[in-house]
């Protein structure tokens, strides 16, 4: 389910910028999908510049709480309307001329499940193949679905979150296409699972 939520988020961004930049002035601007999730992802990586505050009936839940997701939650951002933060954000993001440990906030992982928390690389020998077949499997990109459209001819769905290893703390290669060639679009899809286990290697 995490995995459909996450390809869900990044199909539905994809939209949102194509609806921005078509947005014509007097019509509505609608965006659909876990934009919520996007919301604690921004407030996980900005948080100092988003002068955001705990509201003090949550300061136990939070020093208990079982995620960081839990406690991002509770986190409050002032009077600020979501165009503004979001505005804040963006400018925060272009100040940064090279990667900072601000932008990898769960390479620190203190809270979540036992195997989240335990260290990567393992030091451990006990630990080490567990370890390693868990993050394997973590940031491996997954073909969900396709869909056709009256606008496009073909879409895939997909889970990458090769994209964003960086903010785990693991090595992040550029981002690419899954697709080797053009001709890869025209195979059936029950050929296409193989294929992408095959650009793995």
């Amino acid at each position: 389910m995490s995995k459909l939520i996450l390809g869900s988020l990044y199909e539905n961004l994809n939209q949102a910028v194509t609806s921005i930049k078509e947005y014509q002035p007097g019509s509505s601007l609608i965006i659909p999908g876990p934009i919520w999730l996007f919301q604690l992802w921004l407030l996980a990586t900005f948080r100092t510049k988003l002068a955001v505050f705990l509201p003090t009936n949550f300061t136990e839940a939070y020093e208990n709480r079982s995620t960081e997701g839990i406690g991002l939650a509770m986190l409050r951002q002032g009077n600020g309307s979501s165009q503004e933060l979001f505005s804040i954000a963006y400018k925060a993001l272009l100040g940064y001329d090279v990667f900072s440990p601000s932008l990898a906030p769960f390479a620190i992982r203190v809270r979540g499940p036992a195997w989240f928390r335990k260290e990567f690389p393992a030091t451990s020998i006990e630990d080490e193949a567990e370890t390693n077949a868990i993050w394997e499997a973590y940031p491996t990109p997954m073909f969900l679905s396709s869909r056709t459209t009256t606008r496009d001819p073909y879409g895939i769905y997909a889970y990458q979150p090769n994209h964003v290893a960086r903010q785990f703390g693991l090595v992040q290669p550029k981002p690419n296409s899954l697709y080797k060639c053009l001709d890869n679009l025209r195979q059936p899809l029950i050929h296409l699972t193989p294929m992408f286990l095959c650009m793995k290697t």
